[in-house]
């Protein structure tokens, strides 16, 4: 299993750092219209990195809907995948 997916968490506050960095940068480019056009960009970034962890997390994505942009935080794994790997100790049991 690679890194991004087993942190899930993180690729979503890469997610929102790099929203916040481009819309910073559409902000100062369209001063006239700052507020929408980094709504816009907020939009177009965290809606995208969303839908995706939460697709990685075997959830629906009528969350979005329910609990907005921030539900991957706080929703858990739906699969029965353990991330934890055990060892065998020496008399062969787990």
């Amino acid at each position: 299993m690679k890194w991004h997916e087993r942190h899930l968490h993180w690729i979503w506050v890469f997610g929102l750092v790099s929203a916040y960095v481009i819309m910073e940068v559409v902000g100062s480019i369209f001063e006239a219209q700052a507020d929408l056009a980094s709504y816009i960009v907020f939009i177009a970034v965290m809606l995208p990195v969303s839908a995706w962890v939460l697709r990685r997390k075997n959830r629906s994505l009528w969350w979005l809907l329910l609990m907005g942009w921030c539900s991957p935080l706080w929703l858990g794994h739906k699969s029965g995948f353990c991330f934890t790997e055990r060892r065998r100790d020496k008399g062969g049991m787990l």
